[in-house]
This record gives structure tokens, C-alpha cells and sequence, in this order.
């Protein structure tokens, strides 16, 4: 099975960023979900994925959940050659890293589960044009604009 993991703002109702990501897995979306509720209640609650830069532009890593998490067996940080967190510098964490820690965490309820990130599907529309000159534009642009 397929499904995404979202980073950000998925539901448009924000500030709108957000970052899609595919992930494969043996399990059913319900099983992964549970996984991710077995995660939530095994851990400190500073470890979920949603108690941690959850506020618009907050994008800094806090040294608890840092620390804690390398504890546990996920370095936020891993590769970075050398690197020493010191806890009065802020650290930003991309969409990616966090997103590898989603993965690790669903992993924490269930082990066994195999969960791996592969490469978006390619979209009917396109910008620019083929190598015969089309194109294929916008499909349903004014169903969501205006009142």
C-alpha cells in the first residue's frame, strides 16, 4: 500500500506550505495509524511529532526532544560530520528529516512494520511544454477560488 505523509500545513487552512511525501508499506493505512497511536502512547509525550514546531515559523528543534530522541535510537542530526548540538543555538530541521522522523516514530509502535519513502507519482499537468510542443494546463482551476 501507498499513502502520504505531510509536513506542514495539509489542510490549506494556514498559512498553506506544506510538503507531501509517498511512502510504501506492508500494512494497511488503518494499521499504520494504530502504529502511530502505540508510538504516542509508548513515548514521552515531547517525542510526538505533533508537539514540536507545530507553531507558525517555529522551525527550531528543542534540545529535550533532541536529546531524547537520539536517546531512543533517532539522530536528528546524523548527517551532519562532527556535529555537537549546543542548546542556546537554534537548529532548523527540514521537511525531510522530519518527515524520516515520522517514519522512525510510526516505528516505535510496531517494529515490524516496513515503511519506506519512494518518489512521487508524475502529474497529468505539466509546466512548459512537451517535445512537440504541448502542454496540458490547469483541470478544474475555478472550483476553488472566490465565495
Amino acid at each position: 500500500m501507498i499513502f502520504t505523509i505531510h509536513i506542514g500545513d495539509w489542510s490549506g487552512d494556514g498559512h498553506g506550505r506544506c510538503e507531501t511525501f509517498h511512502v510504501e508499506t506492508n500494512a494497511s493505512i488503518e494499521e499504520v495509524r494504530e502504529a502511530y497511536f502505540r508510538a504516542r502512547a509508548k513515548l514521552p509525550e515531547h517525542l510526538c511529532p505533533e508537539n514540536f514546531m507545530n507553531a507558525y515559523e517555529d522551525r527550531s528543534l528543542p534540545v529535550e526532544a533532541w536529546r531524547d530522541a537520539l536517546e531512543a535510537g533517532f539522530d536528528f542530526f546524523e548527517d551532519f560530520e562532527e556535529f555537537n548540538y549546543e542548546p542556546d543555538l537554534d537548529y532548523d530541521v527540514s521537511p525531510h528529516i522530519l518527515f524520516k522522523y515520522v517514519m522512525w516514530f510510526i516505528q516505535q509502535g510496531d517494529p515490524n512494520l516496513s515503511l519506506r519513502e519512494i518518489a512521487p507519482t508524475p502529474s497529468l499537468s505539466f509546466f512548459g511544454v512537451d517535445s512537440q510542443n504541448r502542454h496540458i494546463n490547469f483541470i478544474g482551476y475555478g472550483l476553488f477560488g472566490g465565495s
